[in-house]
């Protein structure tokens, strides 16, 4: 059964599977009716997912990623049917909107994503591949949350044909950014911060932890970061390595926002190469899609990295990835769901 932390997630997702509370909640969003038709196919995507992922907690890990994934996919295309009023199952494009390559005899780290038109593509249109953060106003002196700014980031999402590797997903990974670092020997693209709004401009201070941070140069370039933000670096004993981004708000408008650059779970992230960005959801989707990728057309190299024989250094991330696609995922999926 599911572990106690995905457990109300799911309690919470049964919600979705009763048809009239599904046309309620439809209702709510669209403010239209939901036809029996359509609710039948959220549904029957729903229930589908949990079975996929109940199977993927009892299966062996040369198989347990390929289960997982279908949960994915089948959870995904659930969100686009809701999210989506046009859409219908029968008008849901048949590819997953991701392909993987591993060239010649090359390790796992040479694993290559391609995006195409697919279920990916379209689960980014559906949930505007958001973020959402809370940004903690620093003039207030209550340590309640109750003045403060809560933003979905919209995001731009990869063009079709954009290309990625298996390690810039993992290094824009928040929740694995120590295990990257200290696996392979290199720092993540992704950095510990605070969001702090003071007056007129939101600090985001970055702490170095355990990798020095890029130069405000390369942030300049990893980050995206528009002309008028300004970058300090702060020098003091106690804070050596700290770097402050300044982004002016004009106004006091949320939309001047926009100029933040990919916050994550207190974490900065580098965009991929092109400008783009992928959210949480997204990132989930194309890791488990990576995972089943190697189990459904590199099985022996996926072997031979279970049973330590190659690219073993990746194993302690790999597995980490795979518990935060069992335990997180349906709780993401279920926040794009309500919001």
């Amino acid at each position: 059964m599911f572990h106690e932390s995905s457990a109300e997630g799911w309690s919470r997702l049964a919600l979705y599977t009763s048809r009239e509370i599904l046309e309620r909640k439809y209702r709510e969003r669209h403010g239209g009716e939901l036809s029996a038709g359509k609710a039948r196919e959220i549904i029957a995507h729903l229930e589908q997912a949990r079975q996929y992922f109940e199977s993927a907690e009892s299966a062996g890990v040369l198989a347990g990623p390929l289960e997982q994934y279908y949960g994915v996919l089948a959870f995904s295309r659930a969100i686009i049917l809701l999210r989506n009023r046009g859409a219908r199952e029968a008008t849901l494009t048949k590819g997953h909107g991701l392909s993987a390559s591993l060239p010649g005899d090359a390790g796992i780290d040479q694993l290559e994503l391609q995006v195409s038109a697919g279920t990916f593509l379209e689960l980014l249109d559906a949930t505007a591949n958001a973020e959402t953060l809370v940004i903690r106003d620093a003039t207030k002196e209550t340590l309640s949350f109750m003045g403060d700014v809560l933003l979905t980031q919209a995001l731009p999402r990869p063009p079709v044909e954009s290309r990625f590797s298996f390690l810039d997903l993992l290094a824009r990974t928040p929740q694995l950014a120590r295990l990257f670092g200290e696996s392979l020997g290199t720092r993540p693209n992704s950095y510990e911060c605070h969001v702090l709004l003071w007056g007129k401009a939101v600090n985001v201070e970055l702490y170095p932890r355990d990798f020095k941070l890029p130069s405000p140069g390369e942030l300049v370039k990893s980050l995206c970061l528009s002309g008028d933000v300004a970058i300090n670096q702060r020098h003091e004993e106690w804070v050596a390595g700290h770097t402050t981004l300044v982004i002016p708000v004009v106004d006091g408008e949320v939309t001047s926002y926009g100029k933040l650059p990919h916050i994550r779970m207190d974490h900065v992230i580098d965009r991929y190469a092109g400008g783009w960005s992928l959210s949480r959801l997204g990132s989930y989707f194309a890791g488990s899609h990576a995972l089943s990728a190697l189990v459904r057309y590199y099985p022996t190299r996926w072997a031979e990295l279970v049973n330590h024989q190659r690219d073993d250094r990746l194993l302690p991330v790999i597995g980490e990835l795979r518990r935060l696609i069992q335990l997180d995922f349906v709780s993401v999926a279920l926040e794009e769901l309500e919001r």
